[in-house]
């Protein structure tokens, strides 16, 4: 999987956030704007989440950061919506060890105020 190129902030309509589309490849197939992954700040260190639009939970850590130990209360920004986390102490020390953070893990509706709701135009 690989992120494509940011949607620009002037190609959003007023009050949306920019996010960037990623796009997958199985079995020779690909397919574009596979997900979505929304800017993010875990303790202030930029990093991306993957929109998951069918769970229930808040956040979900990708597997490479699904580690052992203490955990650790931290703070996600996505957009306007703060949330507070426990995660793996060594999830943390993980993130702060690389130079360009990614995508961190999943957030579901259960991050968001109300839930979500989509309109698809065409």
């Amino acid at each position: 999987m690989s992120l494509t190129s940011p949607v620009k902030a002037t190609e959003m309509p007023e009050g949306w956030e920019p996010f960037v589309w990623e796009d997958f490849t199985s079995s020779g197939h690909a397919f574009n704007h596979a997900a979505i992954n929304l800017p993010a700040k875990l303790n202030n260190i930029d990093c991306y989440v993957q929109l998951d639009t069918g769970a229930n939970y808040a956040f979900r850590l990708a597997r490479e950061f699904k580690l052992d130990g203490k955990l650790v209360t931290v703070s996600l920004q996505v957009g306007s919506i703060y949330r507070n986390m426990t995660i793996p102490e060594e999830a943390i020390k993980k993130i702060n060890s690389i130079e360009s953070c990614g995508r961190i893990g999943l957030v579901g509706n259960a991050f968001l105020r109300a839930g979500l709701y989509i309109s698809i135009y065409s």
